[in-house]
């Protein structure tokens, strides 16, 4: 009689092959993963510098859109008066930040009633508003430019005021 040999089980070899294979495609697998991750990671950081810059655009528009007597720009700071109100919006270079401050003009003293800062904007690497060319033309070009980490993105908008010659 003869004997049968069992070979039941897997070799060394076989063995030492198949964890390679395991070994190549899970590599691929991860970095893929990882290629994703930074991929929609630098997608949210790039939108919400989008959203935060459309924001402030839009604040700074409604604000210079409803000028009632001048606006200015000196020292980073963009000045838009009214009849009882003024408005400043700052860049604080140092801060990297876009601060908004209303302020309330007395109307027997002719005095403002300063009230406290208010943040508009973080992560500001430049704002610019060019009022010296929009005199004649009454239009007021304004430039932000915001940064977080790796990615930046440049805002830029033309704003007319409704009444005229509020341009100085």
């Amino acid at each position: 009689m003869r004997k049968r040999i069992s070979n039941k089980g897997f070799s060394l070899i076989e063995v030492i092959i198949a964890l390679a294979i395991i070994m190549v495609v899970s590599g691929s697998i991860i970095s893929f993963l990882l290629a994703g991750s930074r991929s929609y990671s630098s997608v949210i950081t790039t939108t919400d510098l989008q959203k935060e810059a459309q924001l402030v655009m839009n604040q700074i528009s409604d604000i210079v859109i409803s000028a009632e007597k001048e606006v200015r720009y000196t020292d980073s700071t963009l000045e838009v008066i009214n009849e009882n109100e003024k408005y400043e919006i700052s860049y604080v270079p140092a801060e990297k930040k876009i601060y908004y401050k209303k302020s309330v003009i007395d109307t027997m003293s002719r005095s403002f009633e300063l009230k406290e800062n208010v943040l508009m904007a973080e992560n500001v690497t430049a704002f610019s508003a060019d009022v010296i060319k929009a005199e004649g033309k009454n239009k007021i070009r304004v430039k932000m430019k915001l940064k977080n980490n790796s990615q930046s993105y440049v805002k830029e908008e033309t704003i007319t005021p409704r009444n005229e010659n509020v341009v100085k």
